[in-house]
């Protein structure tokens, strides 16, 4: 990075006729304008605004500063007026699948590998995600508003509620600005026995998304989000698509810990639910029974639930400890030889003892979990792209 200028822009839109923020966006310095001086158009809630000031103007200034504010005015049926059309010519209008999204969405780059990645619809991002508990009146206020929305704007198409306009959710889009987690500490710290992915895409996208991270729990549950410098900007949450009841107990008990410790509550954007960072919420979001906090499974539940999996469980390889037969010596040749029997016992043992380390309930479960990462694809599983 150049010493005095920011990598990534945060933009924030507001309305130069009402003052009101419309919303976040982010953007790598390198994809922003050299000025605004072009005409330039943005889209909000399925509505055409014409951008009208940007303060500052210049690149120049802006990647000094890291941010730049602009200012939009709504446009008023400019399209039906240029064309000549009557609005029943006008194509049909826009419609979204969720009534709100996120502020900030990755840029894409590169293409994709043959590696295991996240592949999610471009809607999804951030729909369920962990947000400080601190947020938790401003999310309030904002369900209020996404709540509105949905009873003015709402469609049917096809049988399913779509939406005309999106509220562009700000209060979480940099929840997580103050935390210094770096993702692979994150991942073998709070969340052992993990998978970090290749990366992330959105369907129709040919590349990953830059800058972020994605780690796969073993019960299927995957947290990702980005990464700017290093440091996870936001967490995102995707319940597992199936569920082993054992192996999820134990990663619903490490969640609800790191919740607790880090002051963090989820948050279900569509659904418009916050939920509790404590087993019995989150195990009834999840859908995971609660077990009893801080309780491992026993090597035996692990073994029968492996077996009812249809997983095969390597066992640890044991030897046995062998010892010579014990001769009665005084009987057979009336010498006293105790002693001498003795010493041939402890070198005999010396010899033959192995000492067989003591399997943790989690190296068990971790192998359990090991051979059943296949059973849930995360490629092409999602539903249909906005």
């Amino acid at each position: 990075m150049i010493f005095g200028k920011k990598k990534r822009i945060l933009i924030d839109f507001f309305d130069v006729e009402s003052g009101e923020k419309l919303g976040f966006d982010e953007k790598k310095a390198k994809h922003m304008p050299p000025s605004f001086v072009h005409e330039t158009f943005v889209e909000f809630g399925g509505e055409r605004w014409k951008l009208v000031s940007a303060d500052p103007f210049e690149h120049k200034d802006y990647v000094k500063t890291g941010k730049v504010r602009i200012g939009l005015k709504r446009v008023k049926d400019e399209t039906g007026e240029l064309l000549g059309e009557s609005l029943a010519d006008l194509p049909a209008e826009k419609l979204f699948l969720s009534a709100s999204r996120a502020a900030i969405f990755p840029d894409f780059s590169g293409s994709r590998s043959d590696k295991p990645i996240l592949e999610m619809a471009a809607w999804e991002w951030r729909q369920v995600e962990l947000v400080p508990e601190s947020l938790r009146t401003s999310i309030g206020e904002e369900f209020t508003q996404v709540e509105q929305l949905k009873l003015a704007q709402v469609t049917v198409q096809d049988g399913r509620e779509m939406y005309r306009k999106q509220h562009v959710r700000s209060a979480s889009a940099t929840a997580l600005l103050g935390k210094s987690w770096k993702p692979e500490r994150l991942r073998t710290t709070a969340f052992t026995f993990s998978t970090a992915l290749d990366g992330l895409s959105f369907m129709g996208e040919k590349g990953l998304a830059e800058e972020t991270f994605v780690f796969r729990m073993p019960s299927g549950i995957v947290l990702y989000g980005l990464a700017d410098g290093g440091k996870v900007r936001c967490l995102g949450l995707r319940p597992a698509r199936e569920k082993h009841d054992l192996i999820a107990g134990g990663d619903l008990n490490r969640l609800v810990l790191f919740l607790e410790k880090e002051e963090l509550i989820l948050v279900d954007w569509e659904r418009l639910l916050v939920v509790e960072p404590n087993l019995a919420g989150m195990g009834a979001y999840l859908g995971i029974e609660s077990p009893e906090a801080g309780a491992a499974p026993t090597p035996e539940a692990a073994a029968n639930a492996a077996a009812e999996a249809k997983v095969d469980l390597p066992g640890p390889e044991v030897v046995a400890i062998v010892a010579p037969e014990v001769v009665d010596v005084a009987t057979e040749t009336g010498v006293d030889a105790t002693s001498e029997l003795e010493d041939t016992l402890s070198i005999e043992m010396e010899v033959e003892r192995v000492d067989v380390p003591a399997l943790e309930d989690d190296s068990l479960e971790d192998m359990a979990i090991s051979l059943d990462l296949e059973a849930d694809l995360l490629v092409g599983d999602v539903g249909e792209e906005e």
